[in-house]
């Protein structure tokens, strides 16, 4: 291919030619040209260094809207208080603490998938569910003290594969754990956070406790209202419930996703979602992320919003 290459602001060559020529009037105002793109493509790759890789938006460090991700197809299917959410990617599964059952949905429709819908939890007794976790197997479904009646804070375990119990695999919280109200697991710990005051960690071999793990939310936050929690392994995400202090006064940001690092179990602010209060998320309960897209449920407005 032969091209004219400009060499200079008054000589010219052609690219197989060893000796420059004087550039004429018309060489020198392509040169111009030529720089003036080289800004301009210089300009745009430093407008696109700048935007966040879908990397950061999973991490948390931008929380914008992604509103063509919700789900608000709930309140038209009877889900009319959601709270928990979990999805394999492919079927998202929403608790409904009000009717004791967990309705299933296409993640890319949106539209009902009932075939695997968990509808015999009230006969097992998992009257109040609100927080799920799963690891493809088993689901495991919280459920929350009712009217102070203890026996029933536990997370209960079901098959997957037909929804049936498999209570083998309960766990029996902490007498403290009384409140549970978010599930995640990395495979070999299970964190349970609680409306009280801290996320609590149990061992997934044998359900019992593993306090080296907790993450002491009230002492990190003054936060006793944590809600829903997920996490890629290396940030513990958890949902602030009302947006209030262990006090009772309200949080200067209202309704908010604090992030903490997982292993060091500190606060990571940095990765904070705190948008929610502006997107009318009001009462988020569950949480739920596919590393992209970060789903929050609301119980107010029955809907599921998306963040990126």
């Amino acid at each position: 291919m032969n091209y004219f290459k400009i060499t200079g602001a008054t000589t010219w060559r052609n690219q197989n030619e060893a000796v420059s020529r004087p550039a004429t009037k018309g060489h020198r105002k392509l040169l111009k040209r030529l720089d003036q793109t080289a800004a301009v493509l210089l300009s745009l790759a430093a407008c696109l260094a700048a935007q966040p890789s879908a990397s950061a938006a999973a991490t948390g460090t931008t929380t914008s809207r992604n509103p063509a991700q919700d789900l608000d197809t709930l309140k038209d299917a009877g889900n009319n208080n959601p709270s928990g959410i979990w999805s394999d990617g492919t079927t998202m599964w929403v608790a409904d603490s009000q009717d004791d059952k967990i309705y299933a949905y296409n993640l890319a429709t949106k539209q009902r998938d009932p075939a695997k819908d968990f509808d015999t939890l009230k006969s097992a007794g998992n009257t109040n569910p609100n927080a799920l976790w799963s690891n493809g197997d088993t689901m495991w479904v919280a459920n929350s003290n009712l009217n102070g009646v203890r026996d029933n804070d536990k997370i209960y375990a079901y098959k997957m594969s037909d929804q049936s119990r498999d209570a083998a695999k309960d766990f029996i919280l902490n007498a403290e754990n009384i409140r549970p109200s978010g599930l995640w697991s990395d495979g070999t710990t299970m964190w349970v956070s609680d409306t009280k005051d801290r996320i609590y960690a149990y061992k997934m071999s044998d359900q019992s406790r593993d306090a080296a793990k907790d993450i002491d939310t009230y002492s990190l936050i003054g936060n006793r209202y944590i809600q829903a929690i997920w996490s890629d392994e290396t940030t513990m995400w958890a949902v602030d419930f009302n947006g209030r202090k262990a006090d009772g006064s309200p949080q200067d940001t209202g309704h908010k996703i604090y992030a903490f690092n997982l292993l060091e179990r500190t606060r990571d602010a940095a990765k904070d979602f705190d948008t929610l209060s502006a997107a009318g998320n009001r009462i988020p309960r569950g949480l739920w992320s596919d590393g992209v897209t970060m789903w929050v449920t609301d119980s107010e407005d029955d809907k599921i919003y998306a963040y990126r």
